[in-house]
């Protein structure tokens, strides 16, 4: 006997007939109403992609999330680079100028009538057949989508608690260096950071080196220098780190690139994160060690917002 196939739009509306009148809309409450999709504005709550597509199924994609600051874009350059790397390690057809995309950017932050927001650009490899072999000649999926941005303390940064993850990133992971559709890892460490009522967590790689947070990098203040994991102990090379190595140099302080442990921490004087929506992160405490605010740290976070304040 042929057996029959229920459309899965039917099978939704006999469980539940009022989510067949909403199916076509999306809920993403921190999400402002036009996005931009494969060259076209749209409305955030119709906007779709293929079933089909390799980001969906495999995480075979790019992201980057940019901070717009007086309507224009901040750190662009460096955002841009690390997409066009990630393309090209993901053999991703980057099938758009940088000009072309940046003004995409800006005129969907135009339309939504914006001038402080969080700007994430989403690339995939596209529709595929059924697989992990990537097909050839695929056409990727660009999404714009705009959210809100949290609101940067004036006098000091914001404060973590963080804890030790039991999760470990190989320090040869070659997609570390890219910032890839598939977080899964990086979800499993914010998630046991909640059930420890904290808010992130330090993740160690296979020699028991710090690499970083699930979404920020890692510097610590030392007796008379700054410290900050390598980029090949695993981690991803961040935007706003680049940004900070580049702030420590011109202020004449002397930071270290170089393999950090668990015992760098009893010799740290403070600590902090860096990462794209929040700037600068102050790390209250780590495992019930507790750091205050070091004076470094703070002429650090005021001279990352000169720099933010000069993009307007």
């Amino acid at each position: 006997m042929e057996r029959e196939i229920i459309p899965i739009r039917s099978m939704t509306s006999l469980k539940n007939p009022e989510a067949l009148l909403s199916s076509n809309k999306h809920l993403q409450p921190d999400a402002y109403k036009w996005c931009w999709l494969n060259g076209s504005f749209i409305e955030s709550a119709n906007a779709s992609v293929s079933v089909f597509d390799r980001g969906y199924l495999y995480g075979d994609g790019l992201f980057e999330t940019i901070r717009i600051h007086g309507g224009k874009l901040f750190e662009w350059q460096r955002h841009w680079e690390r997409l066009k790397s990630g393309c090209e390690g993901l053999t991703i057809r980057l099938d758009i100028a940088e000009e072309a995309l940046k003004t995409n950017i800006l005129d969907l932050v135009q339309k939504n009538q914006l001038n402080e927001c969080m700007a994430r650009i989403q690339i995939s490899r596209g529709p595929g057949p059924r697989g992990y072999l990537p097909p050839e000649n695929a056409q990727a999926t660009w999404v714009i989508t705009l959210h809100s941005a949290p609101e940067l303390p004036l006098k000091q940064p914001q404060s973590w608690r963080v804890i030790l993850s039991r999760m470990r990133m190989p320090s040869h992971w070659e997609c570390a260096e890219w910032k890839t559709s598939n977080k899964l890892f990086q979800t499993f460490v914010k998630q046991e950071a909640k059930e420890a009522h904290a808010d992130d967590a330090i993740i160690l790689n296979e020699s028991g080196h710090i690499t970083e947070l699930s979404c920020a990098n890692l510097f610590f203040v030392m007796s008379d220098f700054l410290l900050t994991p390598p980029l090949g102990s695993g981690i991803l090379p961040g935007t706003t780190r680049a940004l900070i190595l580049d702030i420590a140099a011109q202020a004449g302080v002397d930071c270290k690139e170089a393999a950090c442990d668990m015992e760098t921490l009893h010799h740290a004087r403070s600590v902090f994160a860096t990462l794209t929506t929040f700037g600068m992160i102050h790390i209250d405490s780590i495992q019930g060690q507790r750091f205050d605010l070091h004076p470094l740290e703070q002429t650090i976070y005021k001279a990352y917002l000169k720099q933010l304040n000069a993009t307007k």
